[in-house]
């Protein structure tokens, strides 16, 4: 069980700054057993994507300059143009953190406006499953969900209900938005469920320095609330996200402790 409750942690951490993070939050006290006949639920199709398409165009390492003060915050011309998350076949960024070193992100577009981003780190291997919409883009959308594995076993995760937005199309500085998601964690004969709301906030732009360069990014709050095991974990963070990048930064963990740091080490886009 406790491994299950590390599998959502580290997804909802992807969810949170599009890093990486096996350390687990402090295990809930209530450990009654979960009903897993009602609450399992076979992992959907959906979880297997299609084969990515195939470009002929050279992968090269983009470099980064930084956009000019306070830029204007860009509309998408689709589903899958949103200004602040490049939806891209092949596309990786190389994120580190302070606690577990470099973690690899790698997308593969689907069909029907999905896509999947593979998590690679020393340890552990994380899938997670997203969809374009016209309002913006929502990872884990109900019907998808994530995968985990690492040395100790697997574990599949399916969203049974999720609602709003993980990133709007067009932000303006001052809007607000949240994401609610009712999950279940599986693993053999162990499931666990949770429910992780997300709120969000578009603070401005700011300049920002990491190791893959200077950006003028929009700085975003985030504050949550984890319910497992009847015990409610409260998250909070600062994401960065740049136009044509993606997330460069973040700084994210629970409410009262020190955040995880995630920086940007480098990036290719097609």
């Amino acid at each position: 069980m406790k491994r299950l409750i590390i599998v959502i942690w580290s997804l909802s951490v992807i969810l949170a700054g599009c890093g990486q993070r096996n350390a687990a939050p402090p295990a809930p006290t209530n450990t009654q057993p979960v009903d897993a006949a009602s609450v399992n639920a076979p992992a959907p199709a959906a979880l297997t994507t299609a084969e990515p398409t195939q470009f002929t165009v050279p992968v090269a390492t983009v470099i980064s300059e930084p956009t000019p003060t306070n830029p204007p915050a860009v509309g998408s011309e689709g589903p899958c143009d949103n200004p602040y998350y490049p939806i891209v076949d092949g596309a990786t960024w190389v994120y580190e953190t302070e606690e577990m070193g470099h973690a690899t992100h790698t997308m593969a577009t689907g069909q029907d406006n999905t896509f999947t981003v593979t998590v690679e780190s020393e340890n552990s291997t994380s899938t997670l499953a997203g969809t374009c919409t016209d309002e913006g883009i929502v990872l884990m959308d109900q019907g998808l969900g994530g995968s985990f594995q690492s040395d100790s076993g697997s574990s599949t995760v399916t969203t049974q209900y999720d609602d709003g937005i993980t990133l709007p199309d067009d932000i303006q500085v001052g809007d607000d938005w949240s994401q609610t998601m009712s999950l279940i964690a599986s693993s053999g004969d162990q499931s666990l469920s949770a429910e992780i709301v997300t709120n969000y906030k578009a603070l401005g732009y700011e300049s920002v320095t990491v190791p893959a360069g200077t950006f003028e990014a929009l700085k975003i709050e985030q504050t949550g609330t984890m319910n497992m095991m009847g015990q409610e974990i409260l998250t909070k963070g600062m994401l960065w996200y740049a136009q044509g990048v993606g997330s460069v930064k973040s700084e994210s963990g629970l409410e009262g402790e020190k955040a995880s740091v995630i920086q940007l080490l480098s990036y290719s886009i097609p």
